[in-house]
């Protein structure tokens, strides 16, 4: 559905930027053309034709520890740019990126900071979708069964200090129905927006700290 979620996290991109956020990541679909899709938007729209962008925007798509020094270097950086991470929402790409926010050196640079975790198409992938049987006995031994790029995602928020998780997707439903004691289910207020006659986005937003007391962030119009 067109309803201008790419646009959105965009402008949310740039606000994170203003108000001292140093890496934002992207659960950028789980196709590469969605990937190459929202990269090349993150380019156009935060950086252009603007050298001097390219100071505050650095984009590592589907970062791997093989790029724990440019990140570092780049955090390091006395422009302090923000660190835009797109990756493919499947479980190995996250693994690999969870090798680099567990990497020494990122750590080191990064200590508490909180990250940004934007989350494209959330009802795609990023919910347990771990197949039940019917038996109600096999349903009862399989509760703590995960799908793999869920696991990936709640290990990937397991392994940052803190992080601010937004969701973003114009059919909600699958999201909103799951059940609230879900790692995944939306915590805070979320609201509707209808964006043209037809289309309905849905935003919400939560907040997780292992360092101190979890806060939640509720969705302003």
């Amino acid at each position: 559905v067109q309803s201008g979620k790419t646009m959105s996290f965009t402008g949310l991109t740039a606000l994170a930027l203003d108000n001292g956020y140093r890496v934002v990541i992207y659960l950028a679909g789980t196709k590469n053309n969605l990937l190459d899709q929202t990269s090349k938007r993150l380019k156009k729209d935060l950086i252009g034709n603007r050298a001097k962008n390219n100071n505050y925007y650095k984009i590592h798509p589907n970062a791997t520890s093989n790029e724990v020094e440019d990140i570092v270097g780049h955090l390091e950086s006395s422009d302090n740019p923000i660190i835009l991470i797109p990756i493919l929402k499947h479980s190995k790409h996250i693994d690999k990126l969870i090798q680099v926010v567990n990497s020494a050196e990122y750590k080191s640079v990064m200590k508490d900071e909180t990250v940004l975790i934007i989350d494209d198409e959330a009802d795609q992938a990023s919910l347990n979708n771990f197949g039940r049987k019917n038996s109600k006995e096999e349903r009862e031994k399989e509760e703590e069964e995960r799908s793999s790029t869920y696991d990936a995602i709640l290990r990937l928020r397991a392994a940052l200090p803190g992080n601010t998780y937004i969701q973003y997707t114009a059919t909600p439903q699958a999201n909103i129905l799951i059940s609230m004691q879900d790692l995944l289910s939306p915590k805070s207020t979320y609201n509707l927006y209808r964006l043209g006659s037809t289309t309905v986005a849905i935003f919400m937003f939560e907040y997780l700290c292992t360092c101190c007391e979890s806060q939640e962030l509720v969705a302003q119009s």
